[in-house]
């Protein structure tokens, strides 16, 4: 029989999981898609399910006895903990065939591979919500932030939408100048732009995490120069800067989420502060991260080969799953 070559890397995020087949030299040989993944926020049937189809749908007509290792990064993964989590993963491996060694690790964590092959460092998240990971030996040393919208991830996604409704309830009343954001604001909670109080019910008629789908208008406003939304950007850089600071050491920080991709205003700010204390890389596709992660254990790689393979594994330019 021949000697498995092939390694697949997952990334199960809350609302999409994202897989690769890969070779261990580096060759993509399948990719697949499919729903939520995260077991915390739905379930652990239907993230196993999810899964095991993104997982299926990249080994395509490959043998599964060729498969030499599988690397998940899965938000809530802490969820493993669980018995019953444990054995609704477990099922879909079996379902699938697969006999290698699977590996469940933190989503910090294959973000951090996407863009880093060095063994330490430090990742930044920020999607709807934010933390901060230490990494060391290519694990989790140490976390700060993660605390949820009702408790903490300043600077993320959640905190800027209630900060955009804030914002435009403060611009109606006279006090704030927001002449892009206040509007759009507005249209976006389906209320006229005239009265405080109709947009404060129209907020608290929402489920509180919907206040995230308005950061982007955030982003997009303080573009145009509107003062409150420049304001926000300002203030969700160095709030994240400040989670970041908790955990910061040695070695390259990677930024994660859809709050810090490249061309996000609070991408470039939060980069802008965090250059000034060390290197700065933006995360890729984590799927391709956690690839790399599987081919490195599998192949027992030195220094310099597990350098060259990372650039050969995530550079296939294919986008990254969700924060």
């Amino acid at each position: 029989m021949p000697t498995p070559n092939l390694v697949i890397g997952v990334d199960a995020g809350g609302t999409s999981t994202r897989a690769v087949l890969a070779t261990t030299s580096g060759t993509l040989c399948g990719r697949g898609r499919a729903g939520a993944g995260n077991p915390l926020a739905h379930g652990a049937q239907q993230a196993a399910a999810a899964i095991g189809t993104a997982v299926r749908s990249a080994l395509g007509t490959y043998a599964t006895k060729a498969v030499a290792r599988v690397v998940v990064g899965l938000a809530g993964d802490g969820a493993l903990t669980d018995p019953a989590t444990a054995a609704a993963f477990a099922a879909q491996w079996s379902v699938i065939g697969l006999e290698c060694p699977v590996q469940i690790v933190g989503d910090a964590v294959v973000a951090f591979a996407s863009a880093a092959c060095e063994a330490e460092g430090s990742v930044l998240i920020a999607g709807t919500g934010a933390s901060a990971v230490r990494i060391t030996g290519r694990s989790i040393q140490d976390t700060a932030g993660g605390l949820g919208w009702l408790l903490g991830d300043e600077g993320a996604g959640f905190w800027l939408g209630r900060g955009a409704v804030r914002a435009c309830v403060e611009a109606l009343s006279g006090r704030v100048q927001s002449p892009v954001l206040a509007p759009q604001v507005c249209r976006s909670l389906g209320v006229e732009d005239s009265d405080p109080t109709t947009v404060i019910t129209a907020a608290y008629g929402r489920p509180p995490l919907e206040l995230a789908t308005l950061a982007p208008l955030v982003t997009a406003a303080a573009r145009q120069g509107d003062p409150a939304a420049e304001g926000l950007v300002a203030a969700a850089a160095s709030e994240l800067i400040a989670t970041l600071a908790k955990v910061r050491g040695p070695g390259p920080t990677v930024l994660a989420g859809s709050c810090l991709t490249t061309g996000n205003p609070v991408a470039e700010a939060v980069a802008a502060l965090a250059a000034t204390s060390g290197e700065v890389r933006f995360a890729g596709a984590g799927q391709a991260g956690a690839a790399w992660l599987a081919a490195v254990d599998a192949g027992g790689l030195d220094v310099a080969a597990a350098a060259e393979l990372h650039a050969a594994m995530t550079g296939h330019g294919e986008e990254g799953g969700d924060q």
